[in-house]
């Protein structure tokens, strides 16, 4: 890797443009970067590492987000750019850090996120390879094969952090070399390890709290103890076992005894159960034969009633039939003496011409017949009236409908008539419409140039409230930090005289001041001061820097302001644009110029219109015309129709009411005949009712109706006197059949009890029997299941402490403990051996610097017993030979030490990066604590540097670096920020 070109733009110290063209300046391969202290040496080399990284090197780092100068306008964008050369390709990267900017709009700031651009130059432009920062530093970490912490060590030596890693301790400097050098498979291996030993140990927990849990439950089912020594007591389960199964054995012949014994007793009980039951059977069935004995006589009287009254059954139906019979007769005659009077009623009343009917059935019912065809043609005549009231009211809805339409002709002819004013007012707006259009742009820039104006007056007078009232803090700040410096040095002067005051109460004569040495002390100062502690003096130094800090803020914040207002003020016109009158002006012709659309459409609507009414005036008068004409058709059908209906009816009868008048007369005359002929049905049904009557009484073996009508019963006092003989019958056949069946002798009773007895005792003794089988089954099923599980446990425990121990003896040396005799990490030992090469690497530089004296050796001992041991640095003095710890080193031998050392770094780093070529270093300050000769061997060391044709770039103070190196990047500061000169 080497840089060509670095351009930075309100950056740190920079707020405006710096441009650094790298090859030109290091033509010699070794650059110089000198000027003021805190004018931004450093910076630049920030620059460079941010604008690979996105970050600074050192503590610097922590104020990434504070990366845009101070100095630099408002609206300034801090931007860092950088060509550089890397495995062949020519690239440019450019970032911008998070910073803000005031709003385009409105007052307020914006936030702006970091950005970043990669791109690759392919001989004629450049072609983008990455556009994000996290992709951007992806690509880059990937093109010079190391991170930005391998950078900052090999690249860009920051200030102050040589003899910080000479001078680190085990911790900080495992954690440094754990940043250059990748042992992340390393540390994953000891891990591994330990994980692996963790979950062996863990295994061999599980494992034997199985054989425990295993060996409870066999202890637990076989109700003896535990043994101590589980793993040597295998045998013990297959003995409980074996006894298990030996008394299930006895419990189960012991329950076969008891069920024969048991099968007997309750074998015993049944018969004599059986017994008693038929004698108690037997004794039931005597008693209820003599009771139904006794009924016998009753049985017998009730029969014969019964026998009567079944035969005077049909008798007694004729006798209610012959009875209904003669109802109905009575009804019949009543009926036929109403309608007869109803028919004669009607007769009087209806206008008809013609004699009066017979009173007879024939009769009645021609003289109905005569009526209904009377009627029939009365009906044809309604349709006729009909047809005529249809006709008229045809007649009616023409004219109504014709006369409607005069009136709608009318209108439309009017808005016909209207048509031709609305289309020549519409031709009118169209012309203002075009008009409008072409006036509309102007109009519109000289209102958003007012707009703008207005914009910038606002502004404007916020910046000036803003710079009056940043004015005052500004002054106020002043005053503040005044009164603060003030009180500073008024402390520092009590503190002064308190210390004068008390060394001269201490000074006696002839004895020696701790000042000057003197013995005679003519003049000794008499002041009278409060003693002040040295944190009093600091406190109110930092008090009044602090105050001088915030008004230099103030004051930059307020120069800062009154540029913007500058600049806004310079692009204000006077006069105030008349904004009111050009947006109403903007309104007005934006209002005509739109309307243009809705003037074209209204154009075409009025086009339409008028053919529109032109149809329906037309459409309108044809219709007008068809429906006069079908009104005087319909007129002279109705006067046809009235003439056929005077001719059929003559005057003044109305067609409905004669109708209803004759067909009410024939109902009249139908229902008379309809009754005379049901009286005569009903007196013939009468005669034959009587005579059945008779002869049912005479086959039932009655002599007379009387003696019929007493022998009859109601019809559920039969029904519940047969059940109740039926059931006497029955029951008294059932007795003396269960008595023929039960033939069993009364005497002896059956001796149920004593059969009891002993068929308990035989179930309680078979049930305890057969209890104690299944408890003894189960137990012994138990255990045998039990013995397989704990013989594999036990069998288990001594491979798994076997591996166990493997793995924990393999997990303790790998992680510095147990047999590792050299109590170091792998990765530890890993990065010891990186150390070793970077000291052999280191010594060699070293030993050039020191004229021969110094080299550095790696030692894995610790500096004292608390130390962890692995990674230790000792100097190897040549004039004395012996070792030293790097402690012991001068400021001058340190920073050869620390610079040998760091050059060592970069060497083993970019062999660990896979031998990519790195053609540059950056050295940032150190050289003035060397003398003249320790420099020049320095000079010496990195001269052959940049033999190579690396670019070595020094940052230093130093006068005669000036003189040795020619090419020198000079930063020269000021109060508005620095800048840079190129010599």
């Amino acid at each position: 890797m080497r840089p060509h070109l670095l351009e930075l733009e309100a950056f740190g110290a920079f707020p405006g443009e710096v441009r650094l063209d790298l090859d030109e300046i290091g033509q010699s391969g070794l650059v110089l970067l000198c000027g003021d202290t805190g004018g931004g040496k450093t910076t630049l080399l920030d620059a460079l590492g941010f604008a690979l990284y996105g970050v600074v090197p050192g503590e610097r780092h922590k104020a990434r987000d504070d990366l845009r100068s101070h100095h630099a306008p408002a609206t300034a964008t801090a931007r860092v750019r950088l060509e550089f050369s890397a495995r062949g390709r020519r690239l440019r990267v450019t970032r911008t850090p998070a910073q803000t900017r005031p709003k385009r709009r409105g007052d307020g700031v914006v936030i702006e996120n970091p950005t970043a651009l990669l791109e690759s130059w392919d001989g004629r432009a450049w072609r983008p390879l990455a556009q994000r920062p996290e992709d951007v530093g992806l690509e880059i970490g990937r093109l010079l094969g190391m991170d930005a912490a391998q950078f900052f060590q090999v690249v860009i030596l920051p200030q102050g952090r040589f003899a910080a890693f000479l001078q680190a301790d085990h911790k900080e400097r495992e954690k440094l070399l754990k940043q250059l050098f990748h042992v992340h498979r390393f540390e994953h291996v000891e891990r591994w390890l330990a994980d692996r030993a963790t979950s062996a140990v863990e295994t061999v927990a599980a494992a034997s709290t199985e054989l425990r849990l295993a060996g409870a439950r066999l202890s637990q089912e076989a109700g003896v103890p535990l043994p101590e020594d589980l793993e040597a007591a295998a045998g013990w389960a297959a003995a409980l076992a074996e006894g298990a199964g030996q008394a299930r054995a006895a419990a189960a012949a012991d329950a076969t005894r008891w069920q024969r014994a048991r099968g007997d007793a309750e074998r015993a009980l049944a018969d004599a159960e059986q017994t008693a039951s038929r004698q108690q059977a037997r004794r039931t069935a005597e008693t209820e034969l003599a009771l139904l004995q006794e009924q016998s006589a009753e049985v017998t009287a009730l029969r014969a009633v019964r026998d009567a009254a079944e035969r005077a059954r049909p008798v007694q139906v004729a006798f209610d039939g012959h009875a209904l019979v003669l109802e109905a007769l009575a009804d019949r005659d009543r009926t036929a003496e109403g309608a007869l009077s109803t028919l004669d009623l009607l007769l009087v009343t209806t206008a008809r011409a013609g004699a009066a009917p017979a009173a007879g059935e024939a009769s009645l019912r021609g003289f109905a017949a005569q009526l209904h065809t009377e009627v029939g043609r009365l009906g044809s005549l309604t349709e006729v009236v009909h047809r005529a009231e249809e006709v008229e009211q045809i007649a009616s809805s023409s004219a109504l409908a014709a006369d409607r339409l005069l009136v709608e002709l009318a209108t439309v002819q009017q808005s016909l008539a209207g048509v031709p004013v609305a289309r020549e007012a519409a031709d009118g707006q169209a012309r203002a419409a075009l008009e409008a259009e072409r006036l509309l742009p102007s109009a519109r820039l000289e209102r958003d140039q007012a707009t703008a104006q207005l914009a910038l007056r606002d502004q404007a007078t916020g910046l000036d409230a803003a710079r009056d009232g940043l004015a005052a803090q500004v002054a106020e700040a002043g005053s503040v930090a005044a009164q603060a410096r003030r009180a500073a040095t008024d402390i520092r002067n009590q503190r002064v005289d308190a210390i004068i005051a008390e060394l001269a109460a201490t000074l006696v004569d002839e004895a020696p001041c701790p000042v000057c040495g003197a013995t005679v002390h003519p003049d000794v100062a008499e002041l009278q001061a409060d003693h002040l502690s040295k944190d009093v003096e600091r406190a109110a130094e930092q008090r009044a820097t602090d105050a001088e800090t915030a008004h230099r803020a103030l004051d930059l914040e307020l120069a800062a302001l009154g540029e913007r207002r500058t600049g806004v003020r310079a692009r204000l016109t006077a006069p105030p644009p008349a904004f009111d009158l050009l947006a109403a002006r903007v309104d007005v012709l934006e209002t005509a110029a739109s309307a243009g659309f809705l003037v074209a459409a209204q154009l075409a609507s009025l086009q339409a219109e008028t053919e529109h009414w032109a149809g329906e005036v037309a459409r309108l008068e044809t219709r007008e015309h068809e429906l006069r004409k079908r009104g005087v058709e319909a007129h002279s059908d109705a006067a046809v129709l009235r003439a056929r209906l005077l001719a059929e009816l003559g005057e003044g009868v109305e067609l409905a009411a004669r109708r209803r008048d004759l067909s009410t007369l024939a109902d009249a005359a139908s229902a008379a005949a309809e009754a005379l002929a049901g009286a005569e049905a009903a007196r013939v049904t009468s005669v034959a009712s009587s005579a059945t009557v008779a002869s049912l009484v005479k086959a039932a073996g009655f002599g007379t109706e009387q003696e019929a009508r007493s022998a009859g019963r109601d019809p559920r006092w039969l029904v519940t006197t047969t059940e109740r003989l039926d059931a006497h019958r029955e029951l008294l056949a059932g007795v003396q059949a269960r008595l023929v069946e039960l033939d069993v002798a009364l005497e002896p009773p059956a001796p149920v009890q004593e059969c009891r007895t002993v068929a308990l005792a035989a179930v309680a003794a078979h049930e305890q029997a057969h209890g104690q089988e299944r408890v003894l089954a189960g137990r012994a099923t138990a255990l045998t299941a039990l013995v397989a599980p704990y013989c594999l446990a036990v069998a288990a425990m001594a491979p798994l402490r076997r591996e166990a121990a493997e793995i924990k003896g393999l997990a303790d040396v790998a992680a510095g403990r147990g047999t590792n005799r050299l109590s170091m990490p792998l990765s530890t030992y890993v990065l010891a051996a990186r150390l070793e090469e970077v000291a052999e690497s280191a010594s060699a530089r070293l030993s050039r610097m020191s004229d021969g004296r110094y080299t550095l050796t790696h030692t894995d001992t610790g500096r004292d017993r608390r130390s962890r041991a692995g990674l230790g640095l000792q100097v190897e003095d040549g004039w004395t030979g012996r070792r030293r710890d790097t402690a012991t080193l001068s400021g001058g031998e340190t920073f050869m030490t620390a610079l040998a050392l760091a050059l060592g770094l970069a060497d083993v780093v970019t062999a660990e990066a896979g031998g990519r070529s790195i053609d540059a270093l950056f050295v940032d300050e150190g050289f003035g604590s060397l003398d003249a000769a320790s420099l020049d061997q320095v000079m010496d060391v990195l001269d052959e540097l940049r033999s190579g044709g690396r670019l070595v770039g020094v940052v230093s103070h130093v006068a005669d670096l000036k003189l040795r190196i020619p090419a020198q990047v000079k930063v020269v500061k000021g109060e508005r920020g620095s800048r840079v000169e190129i010599r």
